[in-house]
């Protein structure tokens, strides 16, 4: 039903860490395994001497990494950001982030946080890191932050957004932005099934098989879908929309299997009653697949009251922490 350049699958996790709490109540990082400082609550190590912890905004083009996660053998957001945190000689880098987001999935907004040397002023951070970064991943802001902040945990809300094009022929320059649907979607009817997600559902159906998981009773804060438009000289009717999902967590490749079910609403091929029938019964309707990574895109992450890095913070020009 759906076709996109980019594919491919979010990396496995690696084993069983080995890490241990040692006699003073301190999580032991030389019985860490280097690759398991992502997984460890980072916010419970403090950095070492001379560090200083950094929370980050981060864009990226996902189109060419297998994911965000740090893989062996495979190029990842996580994993190229470490090397350029490396350039500072810091020698283990510590990585954290609000989410990982699959193989060819973008990213407008994800948070980060690192440790970097204390004699870096802060409003040299953006500036220095995006030098050793490929141009396709850029820090946008990075402030001093406390070295308890967790951008997993102290997330309470997570919005994605989708781009999305319906029964024609996707635009050359967003082959890699925007899923395509085979058939023409209605606008209303993807509105109205969109509205059937809103609120409290389970959603353990609307997942990979890979998710594990174990609370799947999720609250969809915002499900919008609106036309996106398209300014090209030539006009035409372009069916291209915008959706946007907000939830504080989601399961695995959850986004793109809801985007699956509206475009099936939308092409007439799933009723709105029999998708809230389906929501009401715990159950995936049938042929829903979940869409393509390359339209999907984490905008932003919100923090809970007195967690946010960034709300007190300066934003200075274009020299500072705003490249």
């Amino acid at each position: 039903m759906l076709a996109c350049l980019s594919h491919g699958t979010i990396g496995a996790k690696d084993g069983p860490g080995q890490g241990g709490i040692g006699s003073r109540g301190v999580l032991s990082l030389a019985r860490v395994p280097r690759r398991h400082l992502d997984d460890c609550a980072m916010s419970f190590v403090l950095p070492p001497s001379g560090l200083r912890r950094v929370a980050a905004i981060v864009e990226y083009d996902g189109s060419i990494y297998e994911g965000l996660q740090w893989q062996p053998t495979s190029r990842t957001i996580q994993g190229e950001i470490e090397n350029a945190i490396r350039s500072f000689k810091v020698e283990e880098p510590r990585f954290r982030a609000s989410g990982r987001t699959d193989s060819g999935v973008h990213a407008r907004g994800q948070v980060v946080a690192v440790d970097m040397p204390e004699s870096l002023p802060e409003r040299s951070i953006v500036g220095a890191v995006n030098w050793h970064l490929p141009e396709d991943i850029r820090f946008r802001r990075a402030v001093f932050c406390d070295p308890a902040f967790d951008p997993r945990s102290d997330a309470r809300l997570r919005t994605y957004r989708y781009l999305l094009c319906g029964g024609q022929p996707l635009s050359a320059l967003m082959r890699n932005r925007m899923g395509r649907a085979r058939l023409r979607l209605d606008l209303n009817l993807m509105k109205a099934g969109a509205e059937a997600f809103l609120g409290e559902h389970e959603f353990r159906a609307w997942r990979s098989t890979l998710c594990q998981a174990k609370r799947t009773r999720l609250l969809i804060q915002r499900f919008e879908i609106d036309k996106w438009r398209d300014r090209a000289f030539h006009g035409g009717d372009l069916q291209t929309f915008e959706i946007t999902i907000a939830c504080r967590s989601f399961l695995h490749r959850m986004v793109r299997f809801l985007v699956g079910g509206i475009v099936r609403v939308g092409s007439g091929e799933l009723s709105v009653d029999d998708l809230k029938r389906h929501l009401s019964d715990e159950t995936l309707p049938p042929r829903i697949s979940p869409v393509d990574a390359c339209g999907l895109s984490l905008e932003r992450v919100d923090y809970v009251d007195g967690r946010d890095p960034f709300v007190n913070a300066p934003i200075p020009g274009m020299k500072g922490n705003i490249e």
